[in-house]
């Protein structure tokens, strides 16, 4: 489609002598001026003469069409449809305002051409509202030929646009159609998988009863090669998920019709996981090779798990997903969270060492545990616990935690006598007291 800038700019420079004879001298010297930079090609010099024209006749339509043509030469189509509406909304003339109606067409065609790569819905938005302004200017000017050449262009291009979108969309079924069947297939390949570990699980019970006898032998074997058989079933569709990605396919879970060309997403947890399952696969197989039922049997529980985490992943947005993925992983939630139990086992070992140091802190690490607060008078009791702790040998010291788990309020209150009996004797003996730092 041919732009309109030459005659917006002729428009502009006509106008001037026209039916706004009545504008202020500066007005009309500032808008010659500012024609004269437009026609030279220096468009920010004619922008702001055309601003401060503006400024003296801010009602005049002459200035905000020349201003809506700067902005489209600067391809900024926003504001330039906001000055041609204004333009068109101040004019007396019908003329005038089918030139002003026919430009915000143009703007449009320009929206539309923009949003085709990102956004068909309002490509096809833009489309439609650009035929109505040239139907608009047409009902004001019926002779102009430019805008009903327009429409005819611009209908052609709305044509193309619902052809693609329709396109895509079909696309996006028979996509939907292939990843369904691919999450049928995960989920037979789990069910053979579990199903296999059970049977490595009985023949391990045979296996305790009859110890290593040929029967159990010949089974083992014929386990080993049914999970090399849905090893490599599981490697098809692993080869199969790869595809998808590649080709930019959505999760199996998604849905509505896509309005921009799909892109290959990220690397998804889902092929690790797969991959992870592969690997416990071989593991079994190799094991019942060896007639090791019972660790064949664990390893195919996980490959199961491992198979069913990465189907549930793929239901996922890729973001989820990319939070998800350490945690996704079989048979390392555990091995993570242990040595945090570990150390939060420490520091209940060490509290009473801590409250010796620094009384305060007690609070600080209770909170950091998630563990309960303690009634006053169990607070009390540990803080005074702390005079006479010098005077306690280690023994004692495990006996009195153990009583404050386990006595009841009246037996904690005797505990807490006998300890002040305690210290009050260390001090007699020549031990220095705590310091009450709390």
């Amino acid at each position: 489609m041919k732009t309109t800038h030459p005659q917006c700019v002729l428009l502009a420079v006509l106008l001037l002598g026209g039916a706004w004879v009545a504008q202020a001298d500066s007005a009309r010297g500032l808008v010659r001026r500012g024609n004269k930079a437009y026609a030279a090609g220096r468009y920010d010099e004619a922008m702001k003469a055309y601003e401060q024209a503006d400024v003296e006749s801010p009602e005049s339509p002459v200035v905000a069409f020349n201003q809506g043509t700067v902005h489209y030469r600067a391809e900024d189509y926003v504001a330039a449809r906001e000055s041609f509406e204004k333009a068109a909304k101040t004019s007396p003339d019908p003329v005038f305002e089918a030139s002003c109606r026919y430009n915000v067409g143009d703007t449009w065609f320009k929206e539309a051409r923009r949003q085709m790569d990102s956004d068909l819905k309002k490509a096809v938005e833009a489309c439609e509202r650009s035929v109505d302004s040239y139907q608009a200017a047409l009902t004001l000017r019926p002779e102009f030929e430019a805008a009903r050449r327009n429409i005819e262009i611009v209908r052609r291009l709305w044509k193309s646009i619902l052809d693609e979108q329709k396109r895509r969309e079909e696309q996006q079924k028979a996509q939907q159609a292939e990843q369904q069947k691919f999450a049928e297939q995960m989920q037979q390949l789990i069910e053979r998988q579990e199903k296999a570990a059970g049977q490595s699980a009985e023949l391990a019970k045979q296996q305790e009863s009859e110890g290593g006898s040929q029967a159990v032998q010949e089974q083992s074997a014929g386990q080993a090669k049914d999970q090399r058989q849905l090893g490599a079933d599981t490697q098809t569709a692993a080869d199969q998920l790869a595809q998808m990605l590649s080709q930019g396919q959505a999760p199996p879970a998604s849905g509505g019709a896509p309005t921009a060309p799909p892109t290959p997403p990220p690397a998804q947890p889902a092929q690790e996981l797969m991959d992870q399952a592969r690997q416990l696969q071989d593991q079994a197989a190799g094991k019942l090779d060896q007639t090791q039922p019972k660790p064949a049997s664990a390893d195919q529980k996980q490959a199961a798990e491992a198979l069913r985490k990465a189907l549930e992943s793929l239901s996922k947005p890729p973001e989820e997903q990319e939070q998800g993925q350490k945690q996704e992983q079989p048979g390392k939630d555990d091995q993570k969270q242990d040595p945090q139990k570990q150390d939060q086992g420490k520091e209940g070992e060490q509290q009473d060492q801590k409250q010796d140091e620094q009384g305060q802190e007690q609070k600080q690490e209770q909170g950091k545990d998630g563990q309960q607060q303690k009634p006053e008078g169990q607070k009390q009791q540990q803080a005074e616990a702390k005079d006479g702790k010098e005077g306690q040998d280690p023994k004692d010291q495990k006996q009195a935690r153990a009583r404050l788990a386990d006595q009841d309020a009246r037996d904690i209150l005797d505990d807490e006598k006998r300890n002040r009996d305690r210290r009050t004797a260390s001090e007699q003996q020549g031990v220095a007291p705590v310091d009450k730092d709390w």
